[in-house]
This record gives C-alpha cells, sequence and structure tokens, in this order.
C-alpha cells in the first residue's frame, strides 16, 4: 500500500527497539484509527477496527524509545513511522475538535494538538521537512479558529514556538512553558515536557545544514565557485537565501538534494526532474531560477494551461518579486503579436507563459529570447500529447538561438523517464543531471467504494487495501470495510450512484472531497442533486458574489449547489467561477467538489478523499465507449493529500460488486493503483505531428485548402514548420532534411543507423506540401512569408492581404472604426471558405454573423448573460450556457488568430511603418474580452479573471497624463490597486456598491 521506504522503516524499528517484525502492527493499527475516524465522520462502521487508545500508547511507546536512541545509529524512519501514526491518529481529530477543546484546555492539555505536536517534531526529527509542515499548518489554524480570549494566546504563542523551531531560528525571550521545553538549556521535570525537550535537542542536532549548503553567510565564495563573480549577483543571492529562510525551507528532502547542490545547482546543469506530484519539483526549478538571476539573465517558465501559468506566477512571485525581480504572465495563448515589446526587458525577469506564446514570439522576433538563460518545462509530458511538436520547436529553438542556455524537464509521469533523458541527450548533446524519484510525500490510502446486500437491498461500503506492500498479481486477502447501514438502493448500484452515496456521507465534516464524472452536465447535475439532499448550509462571502453577479450578470451556476456546500467545476465554468469554486474549497466554505478530468490537471486543492465515478469515456472520434486509460485514473486519484497541506489522501475507484464479492472486486480494481512501470513508447513532439501528417496525406494538393484529418492548431504548426524549413536552403529537400536533424523526436524514431533512412522518408513527405504552397501562392511572397509566420489557411491570407491593398489607411480613422473594419474583413474572409472542412471542424455548426456579434459584446465588456443570449448554442439553457463557456474559454483564443493574422499581414505588406500598426493588439482583445490596451492592463493587475471590472474601472480612469508606454502604464494601475488595498475608503465613488464589493473581493487576494 506504501512503498518499499517504509518497510524498511519497520525494519529499522524492529532493529532499533529490539522489537521482532511480527510484533510491529504500526502501520494497520494507525491506519485503521484514521479510517475509523473516516468512517465516523460519514456516519459508517470500519471493520475490523482498532482501539485508539491502545494504539496511542503504542506510539507513545515507541515515541520514548526513538527519542531516547542514540543518534549516531540513525532513525529517520523510525521518526517517520512515529510521526505517521501521530498524524494518522490525530489530525483529523484535531481538525474535528481541536478547536472546540482549545476554547476549554491549554495546549499541552489538549491531546489532539499535543498528537499534531509530536508529528511535527518527530518529522523535523528525522528531517521530513514537506510533511512536517502539514501538521505545522493544523497546529496553527487550530490557534487562529480560537475564539476564547483566555486560551487564544497561549495556542498563539505555540504556534510561534513551533514555526520558529521550523524556520531554524530560536526564542530571544522564553515566556510560556512550550518556549522552554523547544528552546531552554535544563532539562523540563514533566514527562510531556521531557518528550518536546529531547526532540528538540535531536532536531537542533540533525538539522541539515541546507542554508549553508547553498552559501549562506558565504555567498561570495560559493557563488565564485560557480563562475559567477558579479558583486550584484552575491547580494543578490544573500536576499534570495534570506527570503528563503523567511519562507521557512531551512532543510530540503532527499528527492531536493539529489546528489547534492554541488552537482546539480550549477550554472551549467540541466536537469531532468520526475517527482511524485508533491515532491517540491517547483523548488528544485526555483533555486536554478535564482541563480540564473543572480548571473543577471533571465528566465522562461512555460506550462501548459492559463491557470498553471497564473499559480506559478503567484508563487514565483512570492518567492521573488521582493528581490527586484519583475515575475510576468505573458499572454498564454496562440499570439502572434506579443502584447508586451517584442523584447523580453533587458533586467532580471521570470516570464510565466504557454508554449504557444513563446513561440509566437520566436516567429515574430527570435532576437526576443537572447537573455534567457534558464528554459523550465514543468508538465513536461506535453510532448507527448497533440501540443508537444510546439513545446518542442520552443524548445529546440531557444536551443538553436541561444545555445549557452539551460533547460530543466519536469513531470511526475516516471514512466518517461527514458524518452526524457534521450529527448534531452538529443537535444543539448548531452545527459541531464537526474532528480528521481518514486516516493510521495502523501501517503496514498488506496480502495474502491463497492456495495454489499442485505436481503433484497443494496447497501453502500467503502473497501480498503490493507498497509504493507501491494502487488497487482498478488490477491489481497485482508482489507477494511466501512459499511454504510443506513444508506440503502432499491436496485443494484451504478458507480455514479455508488460514488455519490461516499460523497453525499461527506457533506457537513470537516474532511475535503472531490467527486470525478465523466461529463460537464454531469458535474452540475451531481452537485444539484447531492446539495438538495444536503442537510448543511454554508455562508457565502458577499463580496464574492458580488464579484460574480458583476462578471456574469446573474447568478453564478456554482452559487445553489454551494449553499449546500458542494460545488461544480468544469471547463463550462468561468475561469472566474472555477477560481471561486477552487477559492471556497480552500477556505472550506464547501468541502466537496465535482469535477471533470481537468481539474486533476495540475491544480493543487488540499482534499482528503478523491472518488472517480467512471471508468469508460466516450471516444469523440469513433463514439464509441472505451476504458479511461489508468494514468488519467490516476491522475485524478492523485488529487487527495496535498504536500504541506494534508499528508494522508484516501483514493476510491466506484465499482459495483463484482459476481458479488467484494474482495474480488477489490482485487480487480488493483490494476487501478499498482499497475508496474511501463517505459511508454509513444510518438512524441513533431514525429507524432509527422505521422499524423503522414496519414492525412498532406503531400495531395487539395489538402492545401481542406486541411482536412488533423486539428487546426496542428495545420499551423506543421505548414510553419514546413515552411520556414522548405525556404531554409537553396533546394527544399535538403533544408527539410536539415530542419528535422534537429528534432529530438525524429530521431528518436529509429536506431541512429537508420536515422538517414528516416530522414529521407519524412523529408519526401513534407516536400509536396511545400511546393504546393508555392503553386497555389503564385509565387506571391507575401502571402508565403504571412503563411511561414502563422501557419493560417491560404485563403484565408490571400483575402486579407487584398483587403489591405485596397486602399483602406487606419492613420484616417479613428481606432474604433479600424477594429470595427478589421471585424468586416476577418468575417467576409471566414464567409468565403465555410464550405471547407477546415472551418467546419473549427467552427462547429457555429453561426457565424451570431459569434462576430457575440465577440463584439464580450469585447466591450457586456457581462457573460447578455453573450449567452446573443450567442445561442443550444436550446437548452444549462447546454447553451456550458456550451458558450467553453467557447470563451477555449475556442475563441483559436477564432482571436484571425485577427492576429491581419495584422501580420499588415506589417509584411508595410515593414518598417510603426505608424501603420494599428491591428496589433486586436488579437489580444478578442481574447481576453477588451477593445483597449488601458482596459487589458486592468484586467491583468487584477488578476486575468474580472473583464467587466476592468472595463469599468478603464471608464473612470483618468486619462490625463496617464503613461504612454505598457510597463509605465502597468506600475501605474498597480500602485492605485495597492493604495485601494490599503485603505478601500479611497475606492472611487463611481463605483456602485457591487463593483466595490467585488473590487473588495478582489483586493482581499
Amino acid at each position: 500500500m506504501y512503498t518499499q521506504q517504509l518497510q524498511d522503516y519497520l525494519a529499522e524499528i524492529a532493529r532499533l527497539a529490539e522489537m521482532r517484525p511480527e510484533d510491529v502492527r504500526l502501520l494497520d493499527e494507525s491506519l485503521s484509527c484514521y479510517l475509523s475516524i473516516i468512517s465516523r465522520s460519514m456516519n459508517g462502521v470500519l471493520t475490523p477496527a482498532v482501539d485508539l487508545l491502545e494504539t496511542s500508547l503504542h506510539l507513545m511507546a515507541l515515541s520514548i524509545g526513538v527519542t531516547e536512541i542514540d543518534q549516531n545509529v540513525g532513525a529517520d524512519g523510525s521518526h517517520y513511522l512515529v510521526a505517521m501514526g501521530m498524524e494518522q491518529t490525530g489530525e483529523l481529530l484535531a481538525r474535528i475538535y481541536g478547536k472546540k477543546i482549545a476554547e476549554i484546555h491549554l495546549p499541552l492539555e489538549n491531546d489532539y494538538w499535543y498528537r499534531l505536536a509530536l508529528a511535527f517534531l518527530h518529522y523535523m526529527a528525522g528531517g521530513f521537512r514537506v510533511q512536517a509542515v502539514s501538521a505545522l499548518r493544523h497546529l496553527d489554524q487550530i490557534a487562529r479558529e480560537i475564539q476564547s480570549t483566555e486560551f487564544k494566546p497561549r495556542y498563539e504563542s505555540a504556534a510561534k514556538a513551533l514555526w520558529t523551531m521550523f524556520s531554524g531560528k530560536s526564542l530571544r525571550t522564553l515566556v510560556n512553558p512550550i518556549d522552554f521545553y523547544l528552546f531552554g538549556e535544563q532539562e523540563p521535570s514533566d514527562v510531556q515536557g521531557l518528550r518536546i525537550y529531547r526532540l528538540a535537542q535531536i532536531i537542533r542536532r540533525k538539522r541539515q545544514s541546507a542554508l549553508s549548503d547553498l552559501g549562506m553567510d558565504n555567498e561570495s565564495d560559493w557563488l565564485y565557485r560557480r563562475g559567477i563573480r558579479l558583486a550584484e549577483g552575491d547580494l543578490f543571492w544573500r536576499n534570495y537565501l534570506e527570503k528563503l529562510e523567511s519562507r521557512g525551507f531551512t532543510n530540503f528532502t532527499n528527492e531536493q538534494s539529489g546528489p547534492g547542490f554541488d552537482a546539480w545547482l550549477t550554472p551549467e546543469s540541466n536537469l531532468l526532474v520526475l517527482l511524485p506530484t508533491g515532491s517540491g519539483k517547483t523548488l528544485i526549478a526555483e533555486l536554478k531560477t535564482a541563480l540564473s538571476l543572480a548571473q543577471g539573465h533571465q528566465v522562461v517558465w512555460m506550462l501548459p494551461t492559463r491557470s498553471l501559468v497564473r499559480q506559478t506566477k503567484r508563487e514565483l512571485s512570492i518567492a521573488l518579486s521582493s528581490l527586484g525581480v519583475d515575475v510576468e504572465e505573458l499572454p498564454s495563448t496562440e499570439d502572434f503579436i506579443p502584447l508586451f515589446a517584442n523584447h523580453l526587458p533587458d533586467q532580471r525577469i521570470v516570464a510565466a507563459t504557454t508554449p504557444e506564446k513563446i513561440s509566437a514570439l520566436l516567429r515574430n522576433n527570435p532576437d526576443a529570447v537572447s537573455h534567457v538563460n534558464l528554459v523550465v518545462l514543468d508538465e513536461a509530458q506535453i510532448l507527448f500529447d497533440n501540443r508537444g511538436t510546439t513545446a518542442e520547436y520552443v524548445l529546440q529553438e531557444i536551443h538553436r538561438l541561444s545555445p549557452n542556455c539551460k533547460f530543466i524537464l519536469m513531470s511526475a509521469f516516471d514512466d518517461y523517464r527514458e524518452r526524457f533523458e534521450n529527448f534531452v541527450f538529443r537535444l543539448l548533446g548531452q545527459m541531464p543531471t537526474n532528480l528521481t524519484s518514486d516516493i510521495r510525500p502523501t501517503r496514498r490510502i488506496n480502495g474502491i467504494i463497492t456495495n454489499y446486500s442485505e436481503g433484497a437491498v443494496f447497501r453502500p461500503m467503502i473497501s480498503v487495501y490493507p498497509s504493507g506492500l501491494q502487488s497487482e498479481q498478488i490477491p489481497t486477502q485482508n482489507r477494511f470495510e466501512i459499511l454504510f447501514s443506513q444508506q440503502s438502493f432499491q436496485n443494484r448500484p451504478g458507480p455514479t450512484e455508488l460514488a455519490k452515496s461516499a460523497a453525499a456521507a461527506l457533506i457537513g465534516s470537516e474532511i475535503r472531497a472531490v467527486m470525478f464524472v465523466g461529463t460537464v452536465a454531469s458535474t452540475e447535475v451531481q452537485a444539484n442533486n447531492i446539495a438538495q439532499e444536503s442537510q448543511h448550509a454554508a455562508e457565502l462571502p458577499e463580496t464574492d458574489l458580488a464579484r460574480l453577479q458583476t462578471e456574469l450578470g446573474r447568478n453564478s451556476a456554482i452559487e445553489l449547489p454551494s449553499v449546500g456546500r458542494v460545488a461544480p467545476h468544469h471547463a463550462g465554468l468561468t475561469p472566474l467561477e472555477q477560481h471561486t469554486v477552487e477559492k471556497w474549497s480552500l477556505h472550506k466554505i464547501i468541502n466537496l467538489v465535482v469535477a471533470t478530468q481537468s481539474l486533476a490537471q495540475g491544480v493543487n486543492l488540499p482534499f482528503d478523499v478523491s472518488i472517480v465515478s467512471f471508468l469508460k469515456q466516450t471516444n469523440l472520434v469513433t463514439r464509441q465507449q472505451e476504458n479511461v486509460p489508468v494514468s488519467t485514473v490516476m491522475n485524478m486519484l492523485g488529487r487527495a493529500g496535498r504536500a504541506g497541506q494534508v499528508s494522508d489522501g484516501l483514493c476510491l475507484v466506484a465499482m459495483p460488486t463484482y459476481q458479488g464479492n467484494s474482495l474480488v472486486t477489490l482485487n480487480r480494481a488493483k490494476r487501478y493503483f499498482f499497475r508496474a512501470h511501463q517505459a511508454s513508447q509513444d510518438f512524441l513532439g513533431l514525429a507524432k505531428l509527422l505521422k499524423a501528417a503522414t496519414d492525412a496525406q498532406i503531400n495531395d494538393p487539395d489538402w492545401l485548402f481542406q486541411l482536412d484529418q488533423i486539428e487546426f492548431a496542428q495545420t499551423q504548426t506543421l505548414i510553419t514548420f514546413s515552411l520556414n524549413a522548405g525556404m531554409a536552403g537553396d533546394q527544399i529537400l535538403q533544408g527539410i532534411r536539415e530542419r528535422l536533424l534537429l528534432y529530438p523526436s525524429v530521431q528518436d524514431l529509429v536506431g541512429l543507423e537508420e536515422l538517414d533512412s528516416v530522414i529521407v522518408s519524412l523529408a519526401s513527405d513534407v516536400e509536396p506540401l511545400v511546393r504546393n504552397i508555392f503553386e497555389a501562392s503564385n509565387g506571391d511572397r507575401n502571402l508565403i512569408a504571412v503563411m511561414a509566420r502563422t501557419g493560417m489557411p491560404l485563403e484565408i491570407i490571400r483575402f486579407f492581404l487584398a483587403a489591405l491593398q485596397s486602399g483602406f489607411d487606419p492613420r484616417n480613422v479613428s481606432a474604433e472604426q479600424t477594429l470595427v473594419w478589421a471585424d468586416d474583413v476577418v468575417s467576409q474572409a471566414l464567409q468565403l471558405v465555410s464550405a471547407r472542412q477546415w472551418y467546419s471542424g473549427l467552427m462547429e455548426n457555429i453561426d457565424l454573423q451570431r459569434m462576430m456579434s457575440s465577440i463584439s459584446l464580450w469585447r466591450t465588456g457586456a457581462p457573460v448573460v447578455e453573450i449567452e443570449r446573443e450567442f445561442r448554442l443550444s436550446t437548452q439553457e444549462r447546454k447553451n450556457r456550458i456550451d458558450v463557456g467553453r467557447f470563451l474559454n477555449h475556442k475563441i483564443s483559436l477564432i482571436a488568430q484571425f485577427w492576429g493574422a491581419l495584422a501580420v499581414c499588415d506589417e509584411i505588406l508595410f515593414p518598417g511603418n510603426e505608424v501603420r500598426r494599428p491591428f496589433e493588439p486586436f488579437q489580444t482583445f478578442v481574447r481576453e474580452g477588451v477593445n483597449s490596451t488601458l482596459t487589458l492592463e486592468w484586467l491583468n493587475r487584477l488578476g486575468g479573471l474580472d473583464r467587466v471590472l476592468a472595463h469599468r474601472l478603464s471608464s473612470i480612469t483618468p486619462i490625463e497624463n496617464l503613461p504612454s508606454d505598457s510597463r509605465s502604464l502597468s506600475n501605474y494601475i498597480r500602485r492605485r490597486i495597492n493604495r485601494w488595498k490599503d485603505n478601500s475608503e479611497i475606492i472611487p465613488v463611481d463605483l456602485n456598491n457591487q463593483e466595490v464589493a467585488a473590487l473588495r473581493s478582489v483586493l482581499d487576494e
């Protein structure tokens, strides 16, 4: 159930405490206690049960024994097991009852508080910082929630002392008993105090000298050994280490340290970081980022989704902004024209973005990356999906343009290890330094939700694997079961009914859960059904409700179920609604989220339980039911447990009982939890695209116009690659061959000895496409140049070029009139190609004129409800709302590219005429829903979620003496927001009450 490491720890305890291995029942005992608390919260009954008092006595005895053992023999694993037991028997109880007990008892008289304190100290004594901070945060939460004026200061003081211990510092003044236990010089006489004192002594004696290893107090020599000799670099690194210490990073896990900082934290190292979710990948990349910044370079972080870009930007801003580093989010969709200047600023900057954005920047101005010294690709497994070509293109191009740039590839998918290593070697010519491990910092407790029978009545139950190692091939004989005798089904339940029964049982408890369902519509249906049966009510923050009302112009679909403490989360909700669900879950306003698998893609929330309700899904191409990939199921289950917040995650798959036997069903489910490691053989990057292109017969002249059998975004990448490669030399075929050789994914297709024949074959497939473009363009160099930049359909580009040459001069009209003209040109061009297959696939039966009218509303700041009324995609109200939401969240980014292509056409036709650049921001305006740079800056500074509020603030912003350049304008708006945050009384009176409340919701974040 856990890992081999825990088995080793058991043997270690047996050796240190002179126990026989068969006498060590700690794992099952503490697991049983944990499940018993879960069961009690769900009104279920656990079998077999264990006595909490007996387990506590075992833990206390073992705690004493481990603390007394001579530390020279090393008892880190023993400390971990004791801490785990203390946490599993105490954390949930502390969450449920800790505040109530704290109202009438001091910390050391509060058993729940004391268990967590011991868990924290044992984790620290063993060097397990991530687990320690989780326990510490729960202790801190108790102190914050206490209402009693008598005991609250004592809990706050105790929390402060423990945080001080965590940070590696000492209290100057010792006031309370816990202060003396942790930092005093004399042994206490009482048993509790003595145990805390001795653990504190072990922590101080064993504390890893991580910050010293990073050069603290010796920054100049440390950097000098790495070839960094900048005086300002010394100061920056010193300030960064001080900031790191203040954030509590005073030691590192073995996974983070790897072979040692001297081995990988150097300017010349490339890294492959393959660690499970929550293992601290981000901190590893942050350290490398800080080292590059100390050298005076810029850094680019690439992430696959906009939500991850924003999340990473927030985290990096906390770490680096106070050090004078500019942390920016570059627009995260397929822009052809960068939002900012055509170069990254020549200063310390970290840009968080997607591969598509950097790809656009490279096409528009390759010199933009001249100062970039480090590229971090997070969620690097995207190399194996449909966006892998763009990611590979960016890495290859940056390496070509900036040969000294270093790279970090990070992923939680260990299956790709060998493929990643080969990829980096073929890209850079050298193997990366590996920081890899399969040890999770959080513990997964795996099981199923199934059913049992009592006569003709079916009842739900949870069946959980016991502790110890599990194998897919070896059947499990014993298990824990939670029976729900108060729930019943008249008919044999399906997976959804089983999942709902378990999820609904958690409503009203302190346990937070996510339930995954197979479709977007089902998230709302199931959330509302569960909420209607809920006996518990949540008080939703008025400012958040005002914020939703301002953006939507109506009540949100998340409001009604959230009152019942459950909310849906899916791709058809606006980003603000998704953000609000995540915020309310984090703040314990709701405790159940019903989501699609999109929530499993990197969003980190502290869920205790993850429930997967579906194991089959509809293939959108064949319309056939097929099994959900095991990796997808595991990724959904992995949302339970969050390093530093929730150490234990209960991972459950809903499976009706097979052959009437729950044990057989439990063993059949093993393939989802305990599959053997399998090296991936998937194509990646450009190779994946070329394989699809060969199947699509791209050498057919008609394919250039139909662009069928390949997704629209893929056709763009294929066209830009083919043209740029084909025009690279005197001969088309030779140019394509030379460019193909640069791509690791192509080299990965076969052994190197056969590479020449593969290159010849692939080039032979691509060459006809290039020749077809040349022939169809009739030698129009401008048309070819725009296609090479944008990859857009030839007929669209031809129409745009003709329209721009028809005599329209933007210098003679207003910006608003220019935008209207551009809308008309885009609309006419799309109407012209409405019979093409690529158009049908892109538009999906969308009415063109309604779409254009809706885009106009979107851009002028209309609430979402007005767009939904205009843009009818379905006669059914809920489906229309969801479909419009998905369009605005995703499809509009693709549609906006037509305005971007028009801007590129203008640039190609009128080079060097900077006055003629009114079209440049239009793509961003369409995508983001704004109509001016001022509104766009307001939207960015508000966090990118509050489009309507951004329009309103823009409308009341005095235009006199506004800065003209985007960076100064951004700083101006940031200063205004900071002043409002410091003093809400000076918020402009022009805003109505709802808008003021919405703004306060933003400011509170």
